[in-house]
């Protein structure tokens, strides 16, 4: 509607958990934003692609990377072939300044995503603010951030926000149908809907990964408590080529621990019972708590790229002495 009218905002941030649809809708908005510049009658569909036409020949260059008026940043942009930064640098957004410079390579306005500004190391954070606060004519960009209350308050404020909530449980299954993933109906497909979060990437992550075999070894770690299990674990999870599933366990553990916070009830999965026993130990005022201290602790592990297999020990080791508290 925005850009119907003629006044689309320059900063637009898509706020959301992760694996809700957020750089989806940026790279379909961006692609409509490009076809609109030299096509006035939009092809109308119903696939909720803002009625872009796929064969315009701008949309397909920017669907193959190849558009002069788009750039994207994210701690992969730049780096060297298949590595992975721990953070967006000053030099990324100092970079920006010769697309900004030049005239748009076509017809349209020049778009920017920034996948993801949580990633934005504080220099670069204020660095992107500098730009936002006097924006270059002709240009939008769509911030994509999992927690934008972490981001810089003055960020926050130039920019319109749109958020994204949770997918339900028939959305979610819709998904892991259009994927022909190949789950069965019952108890393990609505275990990982509950665990998901809402979050699409999950989903498909637990039941096509590790993850919910890695969801019953951090339970019976805390359940029996044993050392040389919990090192195993956490050496895995701190292995070099292990980054994303580390990411999503750590996400798994916080949701274990929301809802057992809330009373979620499992059903059938009997190994969940730990977690309820930790809240009878230690009560529900110190595993609000404890859940705080251990999602503290990971986002300083992702910010500062601490030991990812001391997170784990420790966090893991917290727990584990709650049960023994309570036996």
């Amino acid at each position: 509607d925005a850009l119907a009218q003629g006044r689309l905002h320059h900063a637009w941030l898509l706020a959301g958990p992760k694996g809700v649809g957020k750089a989806s809708f940026a790279w379909v908005a961006s692609k409509h934003i490009a076809s609109k510049a030299g096509t006035p009658q939009l092809h109308d569909d119903t696939a909720g692609n803002f009625g872009v036409d796929a064969s315009l020949p701008v949309v397909k260059r920017m669907a193959e990377g190849a558009s002069g008026n788009l750039r994207l940043i994210s701690t992969a942009s730049g780096a060297e072939s298949g590595t992975i930064r721990k953070d967006i640098g000053v030099d990324s957004i100092r970079g920006l300044q010769p697309f900004f410079a030049k005239t748009a390579a076509e017809d349209g306005m020049r778009i920017c995503i920034i996948d993801a500004a949580d990633d934005l190391n504080i220099n670069a954070a204020n660095a992107l603010l500098k730009i936002l606060e006097e924006p270059p004519e002709n240009t939008v960009f769509f911030l994509i951030s999992h927690a934008p209350e972490n981001l810089l308050p003055t960020l926050r404020s130039r920019c319109r926000m749109v958020r994204f909530s949770p997918l339900g449980s028939i959305e979610l299954a819709q998904i892991v149908s259009s994927l022909d993933i190949s789950v069965t109906e019952g108890p393990t497909l609505s275990l990982a809907q509950q665990l998901s979060g809402g979050s699409a990437g999950a989903l498909v992550g637990l039941i096509t990964g590790d993850g919910l075999g890695d969801i019953n070894t951090m339970l019976g770690i805390i359940a029996e408590g044993k050392p040389d299990a919990m090192h195993r674990f956490a050496e895995a999870m701190a292995a070099p080529k292990a980054a994303q599933r580390h990411a999503t366990n750590v996400g798994l553990l916080r949701v274990l621990l929301e809802h057992t916070i809330v009373g979620r009830d499992h059903g059938a999965h009997a190994s969940f019972a730990v977690l309820a026993q930790i809240r009878d130990a230690i009560g529900l005022e110190a595993l609000i708590a404890l859940c705080e201290k251990i999602t503290r602790r990971a986002e300083l592990c992702r910010r500062l790229n601490l030991d990812k297999k001391l997170f784990w020990v420790t966090s893991l080791s917290e727990l584990g002495a709650a049960v023994t508290a309570h036996a």
